[in-house]
């Protein structure tokens, strides 16, 4: 009587160097998903310190349009509105030791993470405003600062 060889299944030797690729695939796939996450992070940062300057722009530019002068001191700044145009002055500003952008008065803040609030007014009435970011953020390696310019016509001079 002759004893048959069974030849099915797997060796052991197939078995681990199944397992050895299946585990370099998945090292790779994770550095990747980790990699771009990082990516996407720092992107999401950056879009949103974008978007909250512009909003800053955004929200001021209206008000310099109906201003008559401007003025600027302390890193203040009020906008000369005439009252057949609107009831008060608008003033906004800017506080370095907390990086705000403020509407009013320094309780309401538009934007933060702000270095630089840049008004020129040597041209009037065209009025010339700068946003500067500051140059470093957690999570952010590239892109800083960001700078956002505008020019605006003072229209009731």
């Amino acid at each position: 009587m002759t004893l048959k060889k069974n030849n099915r299944g797997f060796t052991l030797v197939e078995l681990l160097v199944t397992m050895a690729l299946l585990g370099l695939a998945i090292v790779a796939v994770g550095s990747f998903n980790f990699i771009n996450q990082k990516t996407t992070y720092q992107n999401k940062l950056l879009n949103e310190q974008h978007d909250d300057m512009r909003f800053v722009i955004n929200t001021i530019v209206p008000y310099i349009r109906m201003g008559s002068d401007i003025e600027y001191s302390n890193n203040t700044v009020t906008v000369v509105i005439p009252p057949d145009v609107a009831s008060s002055n608008f003033t906004f500003g800017f506080n370095e030791a907390g990086g705000t952008i403020w509407i009013r008065d320094n309780s309401h803040p538009l934007c933060s993470n702000i270095a630089e609030l840049n008004i020129n007014t040597s041209n009037l009435p065209l009025v010339e405003l700068e946003l500067v970011s500051v140059p470093q953020m957690p999570g952010v390696k590239t892109g800083l600062p960001i700078r956002m310019k505008t020019s605006v016509l003072l229209r009731n001079r």
